[in-house]
């Protein structure tokens, strides 16, 4: 499927704020049945293949919370994982990607919530079919009670998570209750970057692969400067820094880049090629992001 930056706008929304839209009719300048039209268009070519609703667990839960991530390098990379997800149990995003060479850089990573971070880490370090892991501390919470719900707000709750892209109409039938109601409490109890005391949130699964004209990947450089003197420079020409405290295995850093086609991708490797400073090592390809919530049922029964 062919899109353009309009859709690739909606598919970063999803990833950073989940499945609501008014805000991204304000950025966008289109109305919401615009962009409804372009998911559905997402959709069918099964660029989005669903859509899960999951937990932010520290308010839920209560106490104290790292919100971490991983990158990680395995040989068998989806048996690794299964590994992982047993016995991690709070991992809501795994994104998968392609290397090259396959020998260099991650090929996939979760982001995940931990009351002991430490831990689970030395765990996941320990696995034999990891060859190389960096962990990252997004961010900590503190809560020092659970909030509290009630038994309708539970239900609520438990009916968003079996049907994720309900309206309000079908919420308000299935929970019978009036739209009015329904509106006020999703408002009350979804988590928004506008609603941070909100609790649940609605993800995409999107598949990378299926769009044929572009691709976000991470150039993975060696370089003998600080990258952070060239940021400026790198922005002005579609780059960013990432992993630019910890340079890749102690080594190497990574500069992300959307790749508009194949000749967008010569053009920002010449570009890159064009600083003494810097030389390219590898390259990650975003294939697929992955929502884990299968966890999510069990805490909202409990």
């Amino acid at each position: 499927m062919i899109i353009d930056k309009i859709d690739l706008a909606i598919l970063r929304h999803l990833e950073r704020s989940g499945y609501w839209l008014p805000p991204l009719t304000e950025q966008l300048s289109i109305t919401e049945d615009q962009i409804k039209q372009r998911l559905q268009n997402l959709e069918q070519g099964k660029i989005i293949s669903d859509y899960r609703a999951t937990i932010f667990i520290p308010p839920f839960l209560g106490g104290e919370w790292t919100w971490g991530c991983i990158l990680a390098t395995a040989q068998y990379r989806e048996k690794t994982i299964e590994q992982i997800l047993k016995k991690v149990t709070f991992i809501n995003e795994i994104w998968l990607n392609s290397n090259l060479p396959s020998t260099l850089g991650h090929n996939f990573s979760l982001i995940f919530y931990s009351r002991d971070f430490d831990t689970e880490i030395k765990f996941i370090q320990e696995i034999p079919e990891i060859s190389y892991l960096e962990a990252y501390r997004i961010a900590s919470y503190s809560f020092p009670i659970p909030r509290i719900f009630s038994s309708e707000e539970i239900q609520l709750l438990k009916t968003i998570y079996h049907n994720p892209t309900a309206t309000y109409a079908n919420l308000a039938e299935k929970c019978k209750k009036n739209n009015d109601w329904i509106k006020s409490k999703i408002e009350k109890l979804t988590w928004t970057p506008q609603n941070k005391d909100g609790v649940i949130y609605i993800l995409p699964q999107i598949d990378y692969t299926k769009i044929e004209n572009y691709s976000h990947c991470h150039f993975i450089v060696e370089s003998k400067t600080n990258l952070q003197l060239m940021l400026d420079e790198l922005k002005m020409s579609g780059f960013e820094l990432v992993v630019s405290q910890r340079p890749y295995q102690n080594q190497y850093a990574q500069i992300e880049a959307d790749i508009w086609g194949f000749g967008d991708f010569l053009t920002k490797k010449s570009h890159l090629d064009s600083f003494k400073e810097i030389k390219i090592k590898g390259i990650i390809f975003a294939e697929k992001m992955l929502v884990v919530s299968n966890w999510v049922a069990d805490l909202l029964n409990k």
